[in-house]
């Protein structure tokens, strides 16, 4: 089981994406498809069993090695500070999609201040 630090990660679910961002670095993640229904696992704080449940409930199409790549891929989440081991637990939903590509977490950068954006056409008075 894991958790998730809500003063150091924030993070909102929509339409099957996951969009992290580490406060700390000023990061942002993105956990699509099974990433997302993993990252939700991390965040309720579901053993590794319940997460494997989930991804089955929630996915089509999920590959033989699955643990392996969700192992993989919590590894990833853990190393990157997003998520760490615990013992809390949670609930999930039932809605299933394809599990389509193999889970990847995506970091992208912040964008710079407004004063670095150059400017658009000026608008007439």
């Amino acid at each position: 089981m894991w958790t998730v630090d809500t003063d150091k990660v924030m993070s909102e679910i929509l339409d099957g994406e996951a969009v992290i961002i580490d406060l700390a670095s000023g990061r942002y993640h993105a956990a699509i498809g099974v990433a997302c229904t993993i990252w939700e696992g991390l965040l309720c704080g579901h053993s590794f069993e319940r997460i494997m449940n989930d991804v089955h409930r929630h996915h089509t199409g999920v590959p033989a090695d699955a643990e392996t790549v969700v192992r993989v891929f919590i590894d990833s989440v853990v190393a990157a500070g997003l998520a760490q081991p615990s013992a809390n637990t949670g609930s999930t939903s039932d809605s299933r999609v394809p599990a389509g590509p193999e889970p990847t977490i995506t970091r992208f950068s912040v964008a710079p201040p407004a004063a670095e954006i150059p400017a658009g056409p000026a608008s007439m008075a």
